[in-house]
């Protein structure tokens, strides 16, 4: 005969060693009497950190907070600096900065060199889809207002060098769009950069700059026209706008007018953001709140940011912890760069 209580004593036996937990795991698992660190010894009495342990902690995490806000931000007050400098230049937007004679120790410009035909504008779409014709023959890049990738027009983009119409379109833009005819790009700001570098021909530069100023052309999208076909505009498709004359059928074979192009050789413009605490002057940045709007695409809020309200959850326990009403040095902060587009 079976003796289910032997049996069943020799089971709770067996279960009682499987579920104790070694002490390897234990050691794992608990939080250190003192850990030694770059910061200095950190100490954490029954798993508690103490009052100088926490702030030291908090203090490097601000730190890290302030270096991470100025990587981050780089790229936006870079490009605020650029579109800065051309607009107290008299460059506006739309205006091709053009170096026809190269350019010179006058223009501050990164990594600009002094053998290139240069040309860069600033492209506004706050009023709704924006065409670029680019000219044939040039090497361009096409960013937004943080220095994201848009597009790369000429001979590294799809018109291959033989130059092509463009159209960008701004962030939140829901009208009609054409059939064909564009290289259509959506953006995520509504201000972009594009800068293009055309190559000489016998150590002459005359030849890029007139392809430049009779192939470059910037204008406003006009639905309906160049892109729509009849057959669309006559099935219920977008039509040009009214009153409709011959010349509204024809309107494609009509080029815009060139943009203003200024001269850049010679010409002194800081384009280079500045260093140190002029970087982070944030109520100066609220003139580029217009430049450009776009989503963020993450939430930059992070551990340690709210120092007050963290505190009682570390020190829960402790006899002499901290009012988190009473204020202190941390507390949930603004950002350094309320006036430019959101970070991404």
């Amino acid at each position: 005969m079976v003796d289910r209580t032997a049996s069943f004593r020799e089971r709770s036996d067996l279960l009682q060693r499987s579920a104790r937990i070694s002490p390897r795991t234990m050691e794992s698992i608990s939080t250190p009497e003192r850990v030694e660190t770059h910061l200095g010894t950190l100490e954490f009495p029954l798993g508690v950190p103490t009052e100088e342990t926490a702030n030291r902690v908090y203090d490097h995490l601000d730190r890290l907070h302030a270096v991470r806000s100025f990587l981050d931000a780089y790229s936006g007050v870079s490009m605020w600096a650029a579109r800065k400098g051309f607009l107290e230049a008299g460059i506006k937007d739309h205006d091709v900065l053009l170096f026809s004679e190269f350019m010179d120790a006058e223009t501050l410009v990164l990594t600009g060199n002094a053998d290139t035909v240069y040309f860069v504008t600033f492209l506004d779409l706050t009023e709704g889809p924006l065409v670029v014709d680019v000219p044939p023959v040039s090497l361009c890049f096409l960013n937004d207002l943080w220095y994201r990738w848009v597009a790369d027009p000429g001979m590294a983009g799809p018109d291959r060098g033989a130059g092509g119409r463009y159209l960008f379109v701004p962030p939140g833009y829901e009208g009609p769009l054409p059939e064909g005819g564009y290289f259509t790009r959506r953006t995520r700001t509504t201000r972009l950069l594009l800068g293009g570098r055309a190559f000489l021909e016998n150590d002459d530069p005359k030849p890029a700059v007139e392809r430049i100023k009779e192939g470059l052309r910037i204008h406003r999208y006009v639905p309906g026209y160049h892109g729509t076909s009849i057959g669309e505009i006559v099935t219920g498709g977008t039509a040009p706008p009214l009153p409709w004359t011959a010349q509204t059928w024809t309107a494609a074979l009509h080029r815009p007018d060139p943009p203003r192009f200024v001269e850049g050789s010679g010409l002194a413009v800081n384009t280079v953001p500045p260093g140190g605490r002029d970087l982070l002057r944030p109520r100066e940045r609220a003139g580029a709140r217009p430049a450009g709007r776009g989503a963020r695409p993450r939430d930059r809020r992070c551990p340690g940011r709210d120092r007050d309200r963290q505190k009682p959850a570390l020190r829960a326990g402790r006899a002499d912890a901290e009012d988190p009403h009473r204020g202190g040095r941390g507390g949930q902060r603004d950002g350094p760069y309320p006036g430019l587009p959101p970070a991404p």
